[in-house]
């Protein structure tokens, strides 16, 4: 069994722009270890604030599903995640990563992610270094 809470600021798309809101969205699901490979499933919830609608909080539920791959000299991921909101919105990522590790505490990670609603959709493509601290 698995489970996961995340809280924060997102840019999330409302109508045809951009939104910064503030967020909490948690999740229960399951995830299996199949050799190098790990698939898991979550059914999610979500609680968010923005200027874009009209209750003070909006709420919507969704399922996220993915797997991860680790293999020797790198990680990869596919992610899926979509949301139905109370107000008929709705919200979906698609995202592919691959992570690469330097040494022990440094990796380069290559992402790219297609997310939107029903009116518009982005991909944004990125590329970082990082730093773990153990």
């Amino acid at each position: 069994i698995s489970w996961f809470v995340n809280f924060g600021l997102d840019r999330r798309f409302i109508g045809n722009k951009r939104h910064l809101t503030r967020q909490v969205q948690g999740g229960a699901g399951l995830s299996w270890s199949l050799g190098p490979l790990m698939p898991y499933g979550y059914a999610m919830g979500r609680a968010e604030n923005n200027s874009a609608h009209d209750p003070f909080v909006s709420t919507a539920d969704g399922a996220k599903t993915g797997t991860l791959w680790y293999a020797s000299t790198f990680q990869a991921g596919l992610d899926v995640e979509g949301l139905y909101y109370q107000n008929d919105d709705v919200s979906f990522s698609t995202s592919a990563t691959l992570n690469v590790p330097l040494g022990s505490d440094h990796a380069i990670r290559a992402s790219i992610e297609r997310e939107g609603g029903r009116e518009r959709a982005e991909t944004e493509f990125s590329l970082s270094w990082r730093y773990y601290f153990d």
